[in-house]
């Protein structure tokens, strides 16, 4: 081996590990937790590579480095949202099970596990809910591949918690409750997203009282509305 591929070899190895310090793994949270921001406020696609710079404070090398690509950027960005989320919605759903010995949960434990981990995990700096935000994008845009991805790699969550609400209303057939739970998710995704600060639908509306952050009396009211839906099919209106 010559000394010039000699130098490049240890020039490389030199830059390979001042990436692993704590400064290159600094930098790399920065250009995550910024990107994310900007796809939950802009959307995946809005979202540019120079906006993750100016955001993060990194150039473009950097992130290149770290992700490889706009679009690993952003599915990245869209996992960590997501995922933590989803990972909270499950050790709750455990941690109640545990504490039940195995036995059907209520109903309201399970709402409880499905809806309050939106608002504990994935907080934008104005306090708004990055997976709300994101969420809405992804809507917009249901057969973008990204918005694909993300869906097929979450659907085991749906299922887990469609599973013990089957546990829990054995008087529902298996398409009642997918039906329930859809609307038991997408209620929650709706009245929650009214309190965005970019929104402030409930606020504006007049609401004195729970209108301005996600409390645990907000998500009192949201589950308490809910969970009415659950109930046995002859004590539900068939007219109305």
């Amino acid at each position: 081996m010559s000394n010039e591929q000699q130098q490049t070899d240890r020039a490389g190895q030199g830059s390979r590990a001042a990436q692993k310090t704590p400064k290159g793994e600094q930098a790399k949270r920065a250009i995550l937790a910024a990107t994310k921001e900007l796809v939950a406020r802009k959307g995946p696609h809005a979202t540019s590579v120079r906006d993750v710079t100016e955001a993060s404070g990194a150039n473009v090398a950097a992130v290149t480095y770290y992700f490889g690509s706009k679009d690993a950027l952003i599915a990245a960005a869209i996992d960590d949202i997501t995922g933590a989320v989803n990972a909270r919605r499950l050790a709750r759903l455990d941690m109640t099970l545990t504490a039940s010995q195995g036995a059907a949960l209520a109903g309201e434990a399970i709402l409880r596990a499905l809806i309050e981990p939106i608002g504990e995990v994935s907080r934008a700096e104005d306090g708004g809910s990055l997976y709300l935000r994101m969420l809405y994008h992804m809507r917009i845009q249901p057969q973008d591949p990204l918005a694909q991805a993300s869906f097929a790699r979450n659907d085991h969550v749906a299922q887990r918690f469609i599973s013990e609400m089957a546990r829990t209303f054995p008087h529902l057939t298996r398409d009642d409750l997918i039906w329930r739970y859809e609307f038991a998710r997408g209620a929650a995704v709706h009245l929650l997203s009214d309190m965005d600060p970019l929104v402030r639908r409930i606020e504006l509306l007049g609401a004195r009282e729970d209108g301005a952050e996600l409390s645990d009396r907000v998500f009192d009211r949201v589950i308490g509305l809910i969970i009415g839906g659950f109930a046995p099919a002859d004590r539900v209106p068939s007219r109305f």
